[in-house]
């Protein structure tokens, strides 16, 4: 997608009497962390992707002073070397090169014509620009303005030199230089314990020392045999290669409900994390009647001190296993899935891609290795910090006000997915608040919404009564409740459903997917393993070369197999 124009205000000199010092490397030249070498890489395979660029968009709706606001965002760079910092091959193996000095990439733009939706749709098509890792910048600033106290703020880096804990910090920065800039006073930031090198160098020799020996053995126990693939029912074929495109479906728990797995919670002895991992985790067993099931979730790995004010890409991705056996009742599961909880976090500093590599699944191009579906749960990191998730998921009505800057944040719709599947959740006020994000190639809109409503009523369904095994939580909206009473029970139903079976199998797989669909003496299969089962039959067919349409002859003995087989043609 091509960049919108801009205009640099070049009369503007980096820098500035307020602020740090350019902070100069030991060294212009560094290897990459673990997570950047899978982010570089992945960049190698699609570089015109903006799944993986970080951004945050905000109104302003206050005088600004344009030539502080870049001198400031000049500071920043000058003071955080990986946001000056280009990714380059050399001999086979990507590094990162750290420009000495390198002026802030701040546009400009005076838009006092334009409507708010058209505004917007430029700063949506900014944000997702693709970054250029070898020439650079990483990190951009563009500021549009429709009259001196109306603006939009967008600051954009690659993620591969950020994360969410880094904008976080970068905008407490940000509080302290602006006003020094404007004010043209001094203001010195404290000094960096560390820089983004030393973060690589200490994971090169926790990883080739017995603190990583002990890590890898325990990830290579924890995940020992086949890990399974989660097989969510999906809406189309899967492609043959990964797809990053995607969108989102926002979610509000209310403050009843959560104050009530709050209460839960600390009964548990569980913290909010954990019961919310085994309630998602519980919605996709129910969606895929799978017994064991393998998510991600992102650690910060800033496991030492010295890394806490550092700008960088530090996530680091856990893999927690979930095992239904016994259909548990969902207080005992709750306690299954701390003890696993617990001991992701106990080894999170394990860099995931190498774990990855070492462990060597069975790899399809068309998922994301060992884990498909992500879960995320984002709180202050600082208690100064409080109320930053919300106003970073860009949530309505969330102001801030930095440094006499009346900042609101606004939430871009979304045009990437990294996976299949990845549900944020984020403390707002007393309430909590979700985002389904999905990948669009998989997944229609009507499905995910369903699936966040779902969500919805079985963190109710836990709140109400944790002592209900996994199988007899309520799941279905009053609607479809209702639905399933009238239309899918009794004998009216096959005279009253209006289209083909495979549709009613459809339905039922998104209404009661834990219901027996099949049985064939002791054998039997639920919704959700026949639309599985059926989704992977069409997916392979396709490959084949059978059309949509098309009418596919089924050779099997009368069996279990048999019918389930018919069930995808």
């Amino acid at each position: 997608m091509p960049r919108s124009p801009s205009r640099r205000d070049e009369s503007i000199p980096a820098g500035g009497e307020a602020g740090a010092s350019v902070h100069l490397p030991s060294r212009v030249e560094h290897p990459l962390s673990r997570g950047q070498r899978a982010l570089w890489l992945l960049h190698q395979l699609d570089p015109e992707s903006s799944a993986y660029n970080v951004y945050l968009a905000m109104w302003i709706r206050s005088l600004v002073d344009v030539a502080a606001l870049h001198r400031s965002f000049q500071c920043i760079v000058d003071r955080h070397t990986p946001l000056r910092s280009t990714f380059v091959a050399k001999e086979g193996m990507p590094i990162q090169r750290i420009a000495p000095r390198m002026p802030v990439e701040f546009s400009s733009r005076s838009v006092p014509d334009i409507g708010s939706a058209e505004l917007l749709r430029l700063v949506r098509d900014e944000a997702q620009a693709p970054f250029d890792l070898e020439r650079g910048p990483v990190f951009r600033v563009a500021l549009f303005s429709r009259s001196p106290e109306e603006h939009v703020l967008l600051i954009n880096s690659h993620h591969i030199v950020t994360d969410m804990w880094s904008t976080v910090v970068l905008m407490e920065e940000l509080g302290v230089l602006y006003p020094a800039q404007c004010e043209g006073s001094r203001v010195k930031l404290p000094p960096l314990a560390a820089e983004y090198a030393d973060f690589v160098r200490w994971q090169q020799e926790m990883v080739s020392g017995d603190e990583g020996e002990a890590h890898w053995q325990f990830w290579k126990e924890a995940l020992s045999g086949r890990p399974p693939i989660l097989q969510l029912p999906t809406d189309r074929p899967r492609p043959l290669l990964q797809t990053y495109r995607g969108s989102g479906v926002k979610l509000r728990i209310g403050e009843e409900v959560t104050r009530k797995l709050k209460k839960l919670a600390r009964a548990e002895k569980v913290t909010l994390f954990t019961l919310l991992v085994a309630a998602f985790q519980t919605l996709l067993h129910r969606y895929s009647g799978q017994r064991e099931i393998l998510i991600g979730a992102p650690a910060g790995a800033r496991s030492r001190s010295d890394f806490e004010r550092i700008v960088g890409y530090f996530v680091n991705p856990v893999v927690l296993r979930a095992d239904f056996k016994g259909d548990p009742p969902f207080r005992e599961f709750l306690q299954r899935a701390r003890r696993e909880v617990v001991d992701a976090l106990e080894h999170q500093d394990y860099p995931f891609p190498l774990l990855v590599e070492r462990l060597q699944p069975g790899r399809d191009p068309g998922r994301s290795p060992l884990f498909q579906v992500m879960f995320s749960f984002e709180r202050p990191h600082r208690s100064e910090a409080r109320g930053s998730p919300a106003f970073l998921f860009g949530e309505e009505g969330t102001r801030r006000s930095l440094a006499g800057l009346d900042m609101e944040p606004i939430l871009l719709e979304l045009k990437g997915s990294q996976f299949d599947l990845t549900l944020a959740v984020h403390e707002a006020g007393e309430s909590l608040n979700a985002n389904f994000e999905y990948n669009t190639d998989l997944f229609d809109p009507s499905t995910i919404d369903r699936m966040s409503s779902h969500f919805r009523e079985l963190l109710d369904s836990i709140a109400a009564d944790p002592s209900l095994k996994i199988s007899a939580l309520p799941l279905l909206t009053p609607r479809e409740r209702r639905l399933v009473i009238r239309d899918f029970s009794g004998s009216a139903v096959s005279s009253s459903w209006p289209g083909p079976i495979h549709e009613r199998i459809r339905a039922m797989a998104r209404l009661r997917p834990e219901a027996a669909a099949v049985q064939v003496g002791p054998q039997k299969t639920t919704y959700a393993e026949l639309e599985a089962q059926a989704e992977r039959l069409a997916a392979r067919l396709k490959t084949l070369g059978a059309a949509r349409g098309a009418v596919v002859g089924i050779l099997a003995t009368r069996s279990l197999e048999s019918i389930l087989e018919s069930s995808g043609c």
